[in-house]
């Protein structure tokens, strides 16, 4: 009486099984950079960051390179100096804005940064005690 051998047949099975996962594409899940205000959770802290831009409540945009003297820009002014400041050239750009805007002021501000070419802006939050 013959027996038919498993050994080969569990080579073949690895085989298609590392074939398939080498091979397949997950679906990537997709972030929004949508902070709350405040959060208790744990974030990284990017220290390489070296471009920021903060928004107060009365409508100022302070922008910070490199630790230097903040330019102070009304929201009219920005759109024109934002090319000449070349903030896309920075791996990311934090936002800081006041938590009493509104929704739409910090989309507004958003959009403008977008149309300038700058990708890649990280709302800053606050850490809850």
């Amino acid at each position: 009486m013959q027996e038919i051998s498993i050994i080969n047949l569990i080579d073949v099975i690895f085989m298609l099984l590392i074939f398939f996962m080498l091979t397949t594409t997950f679906k990537k899940s997709e972030s929004f950079d949508v902070n709350l205000p405040k959060s208790s959770a744990k974030f990284e802290v990017d220290d390489n960051a070296t471009a920021r831009i903060y928004y107060d409540l009365s409508e100022v945009v302070s922008v910070v390179i490199n630790d230097n003297e903040p330019i102070k820009l009304s929201f009219d002014e920005l759109n024109q100096t934002l090319p000449s400041l070349n903030l896309n050239a920075f791996k990311s750009v934090h936002l800081s804005a006041d938590k009493s805007h509104s929704y739409a002021s910090i989309i507004n501000l958003i959009t403008v940064l977008k149309e300038n070419q700058i990708s890649n802006i990280n709302l800053d939050i606050e850490k809850k005690n």
